[in-house]
């Protein structure tokens, strides 16, 4: 859905740490079944849309699930919370190699 919204634009935008997490299994498209069949085509993608979100922000890191769907957090949390936490400690991490006047801004 995201790509369907004027948001998209924005995205190159964000400047702060980013991390994506996504279940490549989802196919959730609120309002799917009600759209005309070349918007449906588009919708629900989220592999690609995935990858195509974290090109458009400025140093996103992207976690897919390729066996997760929706809810990775209910579907698989041992997993889910893992990548979280790595994925924070990297943020973290890349956040404190930036330098102090960068630092400020975030």
């Amino acid at each position: 859905m995201i790509y369907m919204q004027p948001v998209v634009y924005e995205l190159g935008q964000i400047r702060v740490p980013t991390l994506l997490l996504i279940g490549d299994k989802d196919t959730t498209a609120i309002g799917k079944d009600f759209s005309p069949p070349e918007v449906q085509a588009r919708l629900g993608h989220y592999p690609v849309l995935a990858r195509a979100t974290q090109a458009a922000i400025p140093g996103a890191t992207l976690v897919a699930f390729p066996e997760l769907g929706h809810a990775p957090q209910m579907q698989d949390p041992t997993t889910f919370h893992k990548a979280l936490l790595s994925g924070l400690a990297a943020l973290h991490y890349r956040s404190q190699a930036v330098p102090a006047t960068r630092q400020r801004c975030l």
